[in-house]
This record gives C-alpha cells, sequence and structure tokens, in this order.
C-alpha cells in the first residue's frame, strides 16, 4: 500500500501488517494529497506546490524516476494513466 502524508513524505506499506517497507520525501513540490496511482513497477503521484510536479517512482525503491511540471497548483488530483501519457488536473486557468 502507498500512503502519501502532509508531511513529505510518501510510505509504502506492507497492506498485511502495516509495517513501513520504505518511506521518501520529494525535492521541491511536497507529497500531500494526490492519492497515487500504481501502473506495473511504478508510481505516479502529483506534489504539493505551486509548481505542479507531477512524479513517476519506483515501485520496489521509491526512487524518483522522472518528474514534470504543470506550471499550476495541484491539490486533490490523481494522476490518469493512458497506454503512452500522464494526465493530472491542475488549478490553472
Amino acid at each position: 500500500v502507498y500512503v502519501p502524508a502532509n508531511g513529505n513524505r510518501l510510505w509504502k506499506l506492507n497492506a498485511a501488517t502495516g509495517e513501513v517497507i520504505w518511506s521518501v520525501a520529494s525535492e521541491g513540490d511536497k507529497f500531500g494529497h494526490s492519492s497515487p496511482r500504481v501502473e506495473g513497477s511504478r508510481i505516479y503521484v502529483a506534489g504539493l506546490g505551486d509548481k505542479g510536479k507531477l512524479m513517476c517512482l519506483d515501485a520496489v525503491t521509491g526512487k524518483e524516476i522522472w518528474a514534470g511540471y504543470t506550471g499550476s497548483t495541484i491539490y486533490d488530483s490523481s494522476p490518469a494513466i493512458g497506454e503512452d501519457f500522464v494526465v493530472i488536473g491542475s488549478v490553472g486557468s
């Protein structure tokens, strides 16, 4: 189970025991309200901040693979995954 927290942590927990497998922090926009989306061995999750950071992390290690920026604040939106793309809503006009 992957759980983001407003204290800028993304936690990977064992669903059966609650044991912490790993926890990571994000540089720049911090982990917050966005629910993670898991596809294969990757986790897609947004940061909470004015840059609109969307991150892709390795599900095994929690290490960031890439990050992209919408340029506008993301609050509660979670990523949607397509065959060759990732999209997310932001507050921008």
